[in-house]
């Protein structure tokens, strides 16, 4: 279907933008109500990604930032039961985790000001996990994860679980 779609698209000029299929990530809107991430969907699936994170303004309908993460192992549809967005109460700051292989959660967290965003260097949470595996009792299960769990004021606690 998809391929019908971009192939119509072409063959009558109409622009192709990701912005065009969207769908609701859990915790996207932020607490002043102002902005508000989605996911988009990747009409060109040849790339190898379904998805993409968008961040709106207020009843906007075009994102105004489109950062370059995500879009990982999941479908969108699947994005949009396993990611998640967590503002810190003042909407200056979102942590977004993605599926983004098999066995894991990335966690991206973005500093936002109006409709300038930044993305935030945070440190490899890979190593932390692969110490859990090891030091766990079980060879079955879902691989150990960071997840985003609560702000505590402008400081993300993050949080080492499964993601199952």
């Amino acid at each position: 279907m998809k391929l019908f779609l971009l192939f119509f698209c072409l063959l009558v000029g109409l622009p192709i933008h990701a912005d065009d299929v969207q769908m609701q990530l859990k915790g996207g809107l932020s607490p002043d109500g102002n902005t508000e991430i989605r996911l988009l969907g990747n009409p060109v699936a040849d790339i190898g990604v379904d998805y993409f994170f968008g961040f709106f303004k207020k009843g906007q309908s075009q994102s105004f930032f489109r950062p370059q993460v995500g879009g990982g192992f999941c479908t969108l549809e699947g994005a949009s039961r396993i990611d998640l967005c967590l503002w810190n109460s003042k909407s200056k700051y979102v942590a977004i985790s993605d599926h983004g292989t098999r066995h894991s959660l990335e966690v991206y967290i973005f500093a936002v000001n109006g409709e300038k965003v930044e993305q935030l260097d945070i440190p490899d949470f890979g190593n932390l996990a692969r110490a859990a595996m090891t030091n766990r009792n079980s060879g079955e299960g879902s691989a150990w994860c960071p997840r985003p769990d609560r702000w505590e004021g402008d400081k993300l606690v993050i949080k080492l679980g499964t993601y199952d």
